[in-house]
Order: C-alpha cells, then structure tokens, then sequence
C-alpha cells in the first residue's frame, strides 16, 4: 500500500537528490518532517524533535475526489505545545481547494505537541500532510 503512494521523478525531499525520500513501509496517512533550523529572533523552522499528543482530522465536510491529496502545511507551536498559527497549501501541495484547506488549517489548530520549556517561543514545523477521504 505504501509503495503505491510513491511517485516516480522529481524530488520529494529536503535534498537536491532525485527521487522519494522516506520507507517504503511507512505509514501513507502520516506527516512526513523536513528539515530546518532556529534562527537569531527565537523562533524555530523545520524539523522538530517533538511528537504530536493529539492529531484532530479535518472535517469530511468538503466535496473532494476520491483519492489521496498532498498538502504541505506550516504550524507554529509555543512552549506549551500548542499550535498557534498554521499555513496550509504551501509550495509543493497538490490541491488549492479552499474548502478542503480551510478545513485541514482548523483541524491543525487543535493539534497538541510535547510541550517543551526549553525550546524556541515559537517554533515552526513544515510537514507534507497527507490527506485521504474516509
């Protein structure tokens, strides 16, 4: 199942290496990090060492096709954990439908992270989210 999810071509990494990056027995409905770093004004970007407690799915509110759609989203979480601003539709998403979006973004908000005290004010997470309609 997971095979099937690969595409042939093209980049689907954090490198300038052609081809997919990840495990081909990975898990196809998860969120994929990327890599990144803290800059001077104490907020973090990119790949973070801390794990998702809660993951709310979007509503099945929106008309959509019938097959997996890749939307790489941007979350801003505190200290505590919280997500506190989310980006979603960024540079590499295969779909622009608002609706769908807009739902992905809601849910996004209510994620919960690890809290962690030692860590940036606010730290940036950028992940590929994988959406799949029940």
């Amino acid at each position: 199942m997971a095979q099937a999810a690969l595409k042939s071509g093209g980049n689907s990494g954090n490198d300038k290496t052609p081809g997919n990056k990840g495990r081909i027995d990975g898990f196809p409905d998860g969120v994929a990090l990327e890599g990144g770093n803290t800059n001077d004004s104490g907020t973090g970007t990119g790949r973070s060492n801390r794990k998702p407690l809660a993951q709310p799915r979007p509503k099945g509110q929106c008309p959509v096709a019938n097959y997996q759609e890749k939307i790489v989203v941007a979350v801003t979480v505190n200290r505590t954990g919280n997500v506190i601003r989310a980006k979603v539709g960024l540079k590499g998403s295969s779909t622009s439908d608002t609706c769908l979006l807009e739902s992905i973004k809601e849910a996004l908000l209510k994620w919960k992270y690890e809290p962690d005290l030692k860590a940036p004010h606010e730290e940036v997470i950028t992940f590929t989210y994988w959406y799949s309609p029940q």
